[in-house]
């Protein structure tokens, strides 16, 4: 027969399903209360197996294709080439990525407990839930922020490109001035290299030491020793310390004194530097060599002096000095910085009423 028409097939004995030998050929669809036999061999369905309300497993050895709609269990050891998911992907174990060269999230992704970068026998980089990143290798970023207050062991190589407007405290190694060597001999040009200092008579500093318009007199001071019997009145004195920056410079001492004195009293101006008093020059010789104004009762005189000390004192504080002095000890009266109109030992009504001014300064220079 080809065809035929029943609307039902029972075994002979009427009680159970008839068997099918050589198999059964279905090209609709078939119904089924309960499928409780297992299937050797293939099953092969052209379109959907759906398993009604039935909350059973579906075990089969290979699953091929998409798995679509809501799969609440996946069984130990699912394996397959595509895993598409529209909601969410929850594991309570690990997940073992094996030769994945990429993981692409176009959202957020959230590590609980931090995460490592690198192979499982050694860790490169770790974040932690703190939000602190360690790392064995180097960070290579288009900007850093922040204040960077922690970072430490950095070299030179290491920030070539840090504007010297972000360093606001600390020092910075004169190798990152300049190329060449960086001493007392040396400075940095603009072509950020250290150079020597010429030795040609160069000018190293000009030393403004001692400037003053103020008067002050004195009566009856007693004589300050200079050198043996040498003397001058301190309250003549002008001069003071400096820094010298060469220990093989010399210096050139030079300036005015204005004082107003008693006729009787000063022979000579005197320049010395500190400490080294011995060696003093007297530059003024007679004191009435500098008069520019004189009575029979006193003198006012304007003393310039300019002379070079050839001994290279040695770097440091230096102190230079001038006044005006005599041979003996005698009693002094005068005035330092006097107005020639109102003094202590004369007066003049005709000159400029404003006091007269005292100067130092020392010019140091290689030799």
């Amino acid at each position: 027969m080809s065809i035929i028409r029943a609307d039902s097939i029972k075994n002979r004995g009427g009680n159970g399903a008839p068997d099918f030998p050589k198999g059964l050929t279905v090209t609709g669809v078939i119904t089924a209360t309960t499928l409780n036999q297992n299937t050797s061999g293939d099953l092969n369905v052209g379109s959907n197996i759906k398993f009604g309300s039935a909350s059973g497993i579906a075990t089969a050895t290979t699953f091929v294709g998409n798995l679509t709609g809501a799969a609440t269990q996946l069984a130990t050891n699912a394996t397959g080439a595509n895993l598409t998911l529209s909601g969410n992907l929850g594991v309570g174990g690990t997940i073992t990525y094996e030769d994945v060269a990429r993981v692409d999230a176009t959202g957020i992704s959230t590590f609980r407990e931090g995460f490592g970068v690198g192979p499982l026998a050694g860790i490169a980089l770790t974040a932690y839930t703190d939000g602190s990143v360690r790392t064995s290798g180097i960070v290579t970023a288009a900007n850093f922020h922040g204040g960077g207050a922690n970072l430490t062991g950095l070299t030179a190589g290491q920030i070539p490109n840090l504007a010297a407007s972000k360093i606001t405290s600390g020092t910075v190694a004169t190798a990152r001035l300049g190329s060449g060597t960086a001493n007392s001999g040396t400075y940095l040009r603009g072509d950020q290299s250290w150079a020597a200092l010429s030795t040609n008579n160069a000018v190293r500093k000009v030393h403004a030491v001692y400037y003053s318009n103020t008067s002050s007199s004195f009566n009856g001071q007693a004589g300050t020793a200079l050198s043996g019997s040498t003397h001058y009145p301190a309250s003549a004195r002008i001069g003071g310390s400096f820094t010298k920056i060469s220990g093989t410079s010399k210096l050139l001492v030079q300036g005015v004194l204005t004082y107003a004195m008693n006729s009787t009293n000063i022979h000579g101006f005197c320049v010395w530097i500190g400490g080294d008093e011995s060696n003093y020059v007297n530059t003024g010789g007679d004191t009435r060599q500098w008069y520019f104004y004189t009575t029979r009762s006193g003198n006012i005189c304007v003393w310039p002096f300019s002379y070079i000390f050839n001994t290279a004192y040695s770097a440091g504080t230096v102190a230079a000095y001038a006044a005006p002095a005599v041979n003996g000890n005698r009693s002094h009266t005068g005035e330092l910085n006097p107005d020639p109109n109102s003094n202590i030992v004369n007066n003049c009504s005709d000159t400029p009423n404003k006091d007269c001014h005292s100067c130092l300064t020392v010019i140091e220079f290689e030799p």
